[in-house]
């Protein structure tokens, strides 16, 4: 994963208070399988949220957020090496990625 996009996420998940076990149920950082950028934002309008992206690195790796009105807020970093996506608070998922 490019170091700018990855960068990106982390930098997302220490603002948001997050780590790699979370205190907080709804609050997580996931490493969702194949998912990639068209579809978590064709999943995100899907469900009533706004995609923007929030980073891109000249490789071709991008991070982008997906907001909702239920205070979702879900940051996914996608290139080749993989995806990982942090986000805090939402839905009965805990606004994990689908």
């Amino acid at each position: 994963m490019s170091r700018s996009v990855w960068m990106s996420c982390a930098a997302f998940a220490l603002a948001a208070g997050l780590s790699a076990a979370p205190a907080i149920a709804k609050d997580f950082v996931d490493f969702p399988r194949n998912l990639g950028a068209g579809q978590f934002v064709s999943n995100c309008r899907s469900q009533g949220g706004s995609a923007s992206i929030v980073s891109a690195s000249s490789d071709g790796g991008k991070a982008i957020n997906c907001s909702k009105s239920n205070g979702t807020n879900v940051t996914c970093a996608f290139d080749d090496s993989g995806t990982v996506c942090v986000g805090s608070t939402g839905g009965s998922n805990g606004g994990r990625p689908q």
